[in-house]
Order: C-alpha cells, then structure tokens, then sequence
C-alpha cells in the first residue's frame, strides 16, 4: 500500500464529509490517473461494514474482492473521464449483507493555480435502497396476482352473461 497524500481540494472534502450523515467515500486520484481511497465516513463504515482503516491509501482491487473492485473502479473511470457527476444503481455483498444502493460519484477538480484543471478526486455518495427494491420487487407481485384475479373475473362474468342469452335466459323473459 502506498502513501497517499491528497491534493488540498480532496483533503477539504474529506473533513467536510464527517459532518455529513450520508454514506460517503473519498478517492484520490494522481497524475498517472491511478485511485486510492482517502477514506469512508464513519456513516459509511456504519451501513457497509468496510471499515476506513482497511480502505485508506489502497486501490480498489487492493481494497475488494476482485469482481467488485473492477465493476466499481469502472464507474469510478466513467466519472474521471467524463468529468462529470454520474449516477447508477449497484448491489453490493459487503460484510453487512447484500445491499441495493444508488450511489452517485461527483469529481473534485484541482484548485488549478494557473495550471488546467483536472479531477484530483472522486467523492461518492450512497444511499442504501435494498427495502425499497424488496417493496417493488412485493408490488410487483401483487399488481400480477390481481391483474390475473381481474382476468378470471371477466372470464367469469362473459361465461355467465352468454349462458344467460341461451334458453333459460328465453324462458325467464
């Protein structure tokens, strides 16, 4: 593992990330393009179960299971070079358990100094969706049930109202 040393804007981001109650992480991002983690709030070692101490100064495939750390730094690629904030939905197994989560990653550019700007960083923000997946996933369910329900029912009533039109329907009339 590395030392890493993150330019001021990352260093800013990562006191001002503490003081928020939302599930955050910071990468660091050099020159060569090359991500560490800075760190994890603690509301994030909270929720996941990783922990900062084990997260900090290493790369993601230092960091994580190799299948996660691929599918993580390739989102982690998309927002450095499309230098913009992106957003999408994941699961994730961490040690708390499978978890549905949308997390957003937004970059953190240089204070430039008369230099181009370029993104030193990587903040991520994400919320923990698994109830709300599992609550869809239930009313889903049930909208099918009673769209099949709704169906037997207006099988029923056509069978009913043509054997009303046959002979004792003449009779009754």
């Amino acid at each position: 593992m590395s030392h890493i040393t993150p330019e001021p804007p990352v260093a800013r981001m990562r006191d001002a990330m503490e003081c928020i109650c939302q599930p955050m992480f910071l990468i660091a991002v050099d020159r060569q393009q090359e991500m560490r983690f800075v760190g994890l709030n603690a509301e994030a070692e909270h929720q996941t179960g990783l922990r900062n101490a084990d997260m900090a100064g290493r790369t993601p495939h230092e960091a994580l299971p190799v299948r996660m750390a691929d599918t993580l730094l390739a989102n982690y690629i998309r927002c450095l070079t499309s230098a913009a904030s992106y957003a999408y939905e994941e699961v994730l197994e961490l040690p708390r358990g499978v978890r549905h989560a949308r997390t957003t990653l937004s970059p953190i550019f240089s204070d430039g100094a008369g230099l181009p700007r370029r993104v030193v960083g990587i903040v991520g923000v994400s919320t923990d969706i698994t109830d709300h997946k599992h609550d869809l996933r239930h009313l889903t369910a049930a909208k099918a049930h009673l769209r099949r329900q709704c169906e037997d029912v207006a099988t029923a009533a056509t069978a009913m109202a043509q054997r009303m039109r046959g002979p004792l329907s003449l009779i009754l009339s």
